[in-house]
């Protein structure tokens, strides 16, 4: 099930790197200062698919040989995942 759901939150990303919350739709959350048009990315929208992409592949890796290199950190607080080296432990590059 998350082989199949992980291209569509991966379609979701904008050629700027970007993520909006759904394609060819606008977006609000709560109030007007947390609205997007249309295909526009956003920060709030692109750390939540980021996270949600993240967490699909630790799951991945328990199932799939090609995840299995795959590191992420998932501290006890929100907002800072990162990649780590499965060998040295330090953090990669982003």
């Amino acid at each position: 099930m998350i082989e199949k759901a992980l291209p569509r939150l991966l379609s979701n990303f904008d050629p700027n790197g970007g993520a909006s919350f759904r394609c060819n739709e606008p977006f609000r959350y709560g109030h007007d200062l947390m609205y997007t048009d249309s295909n526009v990315s956003a920060i709030f929208t692109t750390w939540f698919r980021m996270l949600t992409v993240a967490y699909c592949c630790e799951f991945l890796k328990s199932e799939n040989a090609g995840f299995a290199d795959l590191s992420l950190r998932f501290p006890d607080f929100s907002g800072s995942q990162y990649p780590v080296d499965p060998h040295t432990g330090k953090v990669t590059p982003g």
